[in-house]
């Protein structure tokens, strides 16, 4: 599941989902650019990755809205 990670990862929160459906995954590289550079993953039943999100291949606009949506909703 993680293993293939490119370049492995720092640290992994897994969400399981109560009936069925796809477990998602939050990680951060070994090395992250700061601390919400989170990349993101789904993978259904079997393993097989569906979805996957990277910090890096996000579009400078996509960065900035994600670290504002975050503190955000951190604080409100």
């Amino acid at each position: 599941m993680l293993r293939t990670v490119p370049g492995g990862y720092a640290s992994a929160t897994l969400r399981f989902p109560q009936r069925g459906g796809d477990v998602q995954v939050v990680y951060l590289d070994p090395q992250p650019a700061h601390s919400r550079a989170r990349n993101s993953l789904s993978m259904n039943a079997s393993g097989e990755v569906i979805w996957h999100e990277r910090y890096d291949d996000k579009t400078p606009n996509a960065r900035l809205l994600g670290s504002i949506s975050v503190y955000l909703c951190r604080f409100s």
